[in-house]
């Protein structure tokens, strides 16, 4: 996977975002999109399709012109089955011409909504006004053109107790899947709503028991844990070596491990950018990524987190950001954010199968 940032403005302001800048319009050009066309090695793609995720402000705020624009120097790749292009946007751009645009390029959409109105309080624009009537005229533009999409949700402590009500919602959306996302303490986020343990624990346990009686709608966490556990003990014990997941912002610059350090400053690791996709191939910067001191600190914290914790078999050492975003550095291992996200999610499905008996 690729992350790559059209534009640094949004014209959402939600409570809980990680991006700073995201009220400058600073656009991506062509020869940064044609830089990171050919700086894409094949041999990356021997398994599977590399992914294309365009996310980081609003995607579609770029208008249709200069999105295409930015496809172009992909069109070879794609045609060759090499690349697939992704979207995640808040989907209150989105128009007939940017549905035909969507459908062109066969790009996969993920819309960012977090429930109806009562719950969806966080997601509003500049001037404080709410997001959702707009949210939905965008989704009925997709379901007019066929357009299938995926949920993303960002849950708070507001809407712990409300998680069910959550999924009613989203599920009459009729998404591909849905995703949960507990809100986290990472870049430019200073709402600070995330879940404790114990309400994250409990929440979990009612996703899995919505699921249990909602069997055609795919839950993103839910698929992951189950598809763990159906997983054969040799898959099961193995190390997932960590993608380096480089994020490309608008102006060429490239940072790894996770897109919540775009922008963002250090005293230790400056600006993290690893390279300029303008001044050197993004291949090459690929091939010098373990020498970056803040991956081989992150490299650090994962064989602790393989060491002490009990979990790894599972989350695999949870993500860089989080890790800096909460302690400081990358060589810690446990975080709130796997506390609510990886072991709440594991204990609350015990739970349930304990008191259920089975397995849903």
């Amino acid at each position: 996977m690729i992350i790559l940032q059209p534009t640094s403005l949004c014209n959402l302001n939600c409570a809980y975002c990680y991006l700073p800048g995201r009220k400058s319009k600073n656009e991506m050009s062509l020869p940064v999109a044609r830089a990171i066309a050919e700086g894409i090695n094949h041999e990356w793609m021997e398994s599977a399709p590399l992914e294309l995720v365009w996310h980081g402000g609003e995607s579609l705020a770029v208008g249709p012109t200069l999105f295409e624009e930015l496809l172009t120097p992909f069109t070879a790749l794609q045609h060759a089955s090499l690349v697939q292009h992704v979207i995640q946007t808040n989907a209150t751009l989105i128009t007939n011409k940017s549905c035909e645009l969507l459908l062109k390029h066969d790009i996969q959409v993920g819309v960012s909504l977090d429930g109806p109105s009562t719950l969806n309080q966080n997601r509003v624009d500049w001037q404080g006004k709410p997001a959702l009537t707009r949210i939905m005229n965008g989704i009925a533009k997709l379901a007019e053109h066929r357009i299938d999409f995926d949920v993303i949700a960002v849950i708070d402590q507001t809407a712990i107790d409300g998680v069910e009500q959550i999924l009613d919602f989203l599920a009459t959306l009729h998404p591909r899947s849905i995703a949960l996302n507990l809100e986290e303490r990472e870049g430019a986020n200073l709402h600070n709503g995330s879940p404790s343990p114990h309400e994250a624990r409990t929440l979990w346990r009612d996703v899995f028991t919505w699921a249990s009686r909602n069997r055609s709608i795919r839950i993103r966490e839910v698929d992951r844990l189950l598809n763990y556990l159906a997983a054969p003990p040799p898959t099961t014990a193995a190390d997932t070596p960590h993608d380096p997941l480089p994020t490309v912002a608008w102006n060429g610059d490239v940072i790894m491990l996770s897109p919540e350090l775009l922008g963002m400053k250090s005293t230790q690791y400056s600006d993290f950018i690893a390279g300029n996709v303008l001044v050197e191939p993004l291949h090459r910067m690929l091939s010098r990524v373990y020498d970056l001191p803040y991956v081989q600190e992150f490299q650090t914290g994962v064989r602790r987190c393989k060491q002490t914790c009990d979990f790894f078999a599972f989350c695999q050492g949870g993500q860089a950001g989080n890790r800096f975003f909460e302690h400081g550095a990358f060589s810690t291992t446990e975080t709130h954010h796997c506390h609510i996200t990886i072991q709440a999610l594991v204990t609350g499905f015990a739970d349930l199968a304990e008191t259920e008996g089975k397995i849903a």
